[in-house]
């Protein structure tokens, strides 16, 4: 892949990161889920799943484990943005009655996001230790949210999960845009 094609990747993931970030404060604020907010949620989670794939294509030296971590976590946001458009059409007020309908299902795909997230970030410890901020507040985020669901914790617990592992994406692909950027000037 081009120099020119990875800071593309990078910069998409991170901007789609972002926005979900903002999505979750809207949630926050608002005390809730709102038409629009649900809107830019879909918009985010659907973005999430693509640019991940773009992201695996882009880590050249990523293994097995990283496709692995990659696919679950691509797999659990094409599913929770079909939940964004649920929650849309049936005017749902907050994900609480929203996890109920959905059941079952709706867990399997927090536990593949949360295994996911923890395999990408054990391939992150692998890399220089700069990482290393990101490896942590990813498996942070994977246990916070497991604890979370096994616990039943609040909603809010969530959203925080959701932030720190955001949140991690967000800075490993800022970090990833840097390298590729410096290590252009340095092949001129």
């Amino acid at each position: 892949m081009k120099r020119s094609q990875k800071l593309a990747v990078y910069v998409i993931t991170a901007f789609f990161f972002l926005l979900y970030i903002l999505t979750d404060t809207i949630e926050l604020f608002q005390s809730g889920l709102s038409s629009s907010q649900m809107i830019l949620t879909y918009i985010a989670m659907a973005g999430i799943s693509l640019s991940l794939i773009g992201l695996y294509a882009a880590e050249t030296k990523s293994g097995f484990v990283s496709l692995t971590g990659i696919l679950l976590i691509s797999v659990s946001f094409v599913y929770f943005s079909g939940t964004a458009t649920y929650a849309f059409a049936e005017k749902s007020p907050d994900y609480a009655p929203l996890v109920r309908k959905l059941g079952f299902i709706y867990l399997l795909h927090g536990v593949m996001l949360i295994i996911g997230t923890f395999l990408f970030a054990v391939t992150l410890l692998k890399e220089k230790s700069f990482y290393l901020i990101v490896s942590i507040m990813l498996i942070a985020s994977s246990l916070l949210s497991f604890s979370a669901g096994l616990f039943g914790l609040t909603e809010q617990l969530y959203v925080v999960s959701n932030f720190v592992r955001n949140s991690g994406f967000v800075i490993f692909c800022l970090l990833r845009t840097e390298n590729t950027i410096k290590a252009g000037f340095l092949s001129i």
